[in-house]
């Protein structure tokens, strides 16, 4: 599946019509961070993550989504 490049080219339509690019990137933001909230499951990463002997204990899913969300934003900016 090509989710990325549609996001993407969702994005680029968006801002053809004229919505700012800030915007639109808060939309994507916000979406992504909806996403992460709903389905993202601290105990589960955490036991996959203890197997390779590392601890996600001191991780919220918050402190998470901020970290994956920022590589998100520097990796569109590029």
């Amino acid at each position: 599946m090509a989710i990325a490049q549609t996001a993407t080219l969702m994005a680029d339509w968006l801002i053809s019509t004229g919505v700012q690019p800030a915007d639109v990137v808060n939309m994507i933001v916000q979406h992504l961070q909806t996403l992460i909230e709903k389905h993202f499951e601290l105990k589960k990463a955490d036991s996959i993550f203890e197997a390779g002997g590392v601890s996600l204990e001191i991780l919220s899913s918050k402190r998470i989504s901020n970290i994956y969300l920022g590589s998100v934003m520097v990796n569109r900016n590029d």
